[in-house]
């Protein structure tokens, strides 16, 4: 079955886990305000048992985030200046603690779909997956190539791209799941491209490649991670 035609299955079973994960940090939290009358062992498995509960959360927040994103294929394309969505990229990338420098050229209009933020919180989690992994900040650029816009994502301190080529993207990435999948179908929805640009056999850095003609243009092919 394709992922976004279960889509609607993904967005049950995380509103079925979520009200006992809820449950869970609840009992968690009551321990906590004991935390002073439990021995060494016992905090190291509390601390551990609360780290879970996150992650777990954090898992159907990302569940939350693809079911939103296939939903969003259907909508009407709107349009963003580049420089607003630029602030709402740095903003974002702020918040969510990822590393990233920003150079935005020119102030033309970007095709989008979905919720507002949508776009610039894809284009955040594309960043912070090229920082994961290289292990440094990242580097962005937004350039205008003819009637495309290329939004280079790049380690810092990396050569330059003249031996790069462009490979499919690589969308289960480790670290980041379900959350670089949904970024991928708001990008796609918002008739963008993803390529990963390998040097070698080593990544390099990704380019998302918007078409400003996307208005004329037929829509985009719905994204399948499958």
């Amino acid at each position: 079955m394709p992922m976004r035609i279960a889509a609607p299955l993904l967005a049950l079973i995380g509103h079925e886990l979520r009200a006992p994960a809820g449950v869970v940090g609840g009992y968690l939290a009551l321990l906590e305000q004991s935390r002073a009358s439990l021995t060494p062992d016992q905090q190291k498995a509390l601390a551990g048992a609360r780290k879970a509960q996150q992650s777990l959360v954090e898992a159907l927040d990302d569940l939350r985030r693809l079911t939103i994103s296939w939903r969003a294929e259907e909508d009407a394309l709107t349009w963003v200046a580049l420089p607003i969505l630029a602030q709402e990229v740095r903003s974002l990338a702020a918040t969510r603690g990822v590393p990233l420098t920003l150079e935005v050229r020119d102030t033309v209009d970007v095709p989008r779909r979905g919720r507002d933020t949508a776009l610039a919180e894809a284009l955040v989690t594309v960043s912070e997956a090229v920082g994961r992994e290289h292990g440094v900040p990242v580097v962005a650029s937004a350039t205008r190539r003819g009637r495309t816009l290329v939004w280079q994502v790049r380690p810092e301190g990396t050569a330059r791209d003249d031996a790069a080529t462009r490979r499919e993207f690589h969308v289960w990435r480790p670290g980041l799941g379900v959350r670089l999948v949904a970024a991928a179908v708001t990008i796609t929805a918002s008739h963008g491209t993803l390529d990963d640009l390998v040097i070698g056999e080593a990544r390099h850095g990704v380019d998302v490649t918007f078409d400003l003609d996307a208005a004329s243009a037929p829509p985009p092919p719905s994204f399948d991670a499958g």
